[in-house]
């Protein structure tokens, strides 16, 4: 896969070890020049590819913690296998739980390459899943 996150908060692959950040490629699109680059990753069988907006990790309780990257991508972990859109579900599900509901907009879209089985009728690698969740 390649990507371009153009200052945006980096996108996470997951699995129900690991949570692998997908780094910056320049600075935020505005109206300042900048040079941005092209990255690649690899989506592993099994593996999730999690994007989210800033609204997801800095939503803050009453006293004013944020949600954080640490919590997000704990629960990353412990929802990894689960279909998509029960990953941002869940994901939303703790932010209300940690901070109330939403104050901001909270874009959370996940894709899941799937698993090969005997019964798959798509060739190895071919399966992606994709859910989108916000919450106003």
């Amino acid at each position: 896969m390649r990507f371009v996150n153009a200052g945006h908060p980096e996108a996470l692959i997951c699995d129900s070890l690991n949570v692998v950040k997908l780094g910056p490629t320049g600075p935020l699109i505005g109206p300042f020049a900048g040079e941005w680059t092209t990255r690649e990753a690899i989506i592993g069988r099994g593996q999730s590819l999690v994007c989210y907006t800033d609204g997801l990790i800095e939503a803050r309780n009453e006293r004013r913690e944020e949600f954080g990257l640490d919590r997000l991508c704990a629960v990353l972990r412990g929802s990894h296998g689960d279909e998509t859109d029960a990953v941002v579900k869940q994901c939303l599900a703790e932010v209300e739980s940690f901070c109330g509901p939403a104050r901001h907009a909270l874009t959370l879209p996940v894709g899941a390459r799937a698993q090969p089985t005997e019964s798959s009728l798509l060739p190895t690698g071919q399966a992606f899943e994709l859910a989108r969740g916000c919450s106003r």
